[in-house]
């Protein structure tokens, strides 16, 4: 099991600061996820002072893309990674 945050480049100088989750099936649909979803966003708000975020998913994880919607990411588009077609959700700070 893991979850945390990285730094990653998309391409034409654009730095993103990725969410990331990897868990073992016995530990899916426990919420664990979302709860680690939830933490890295409020840890990029206010330690890092990022106002977006993004995660990448396979376009047949559905699981993931549950957690990312529910933890307020949007689906933002498709793109290629190493030959892979993969989706990018996004997260934006709300604006008080």
């Amino acid at each position: 099991m893991a979850s945390g945050l990285r730094a990653v480049g998309m391409g034409a100088q654009v730095d993103e600061l990725e969410v990331g989750y990897a868990f073992y099936p016995p530990y899916w649909r426990r919420g664990l996820a979302t709860e680690a979803t939830l933490a890295c966003i409020d840890l990029a708000e206010r330690e890092l002072q990022r106002t977006s975020l993004v995660a990448i998913t396979a376009p047949d994880n559905a699981g993931s893309q549950r957690v990312l919607t529910k933890a307020g990411f949007a689906y933002e588009r498709d793109f290629s990674l190493d030959g892979n077609v993969c989706l990018m959700f996004r997260y934006r700070t709300p604006v008080a």
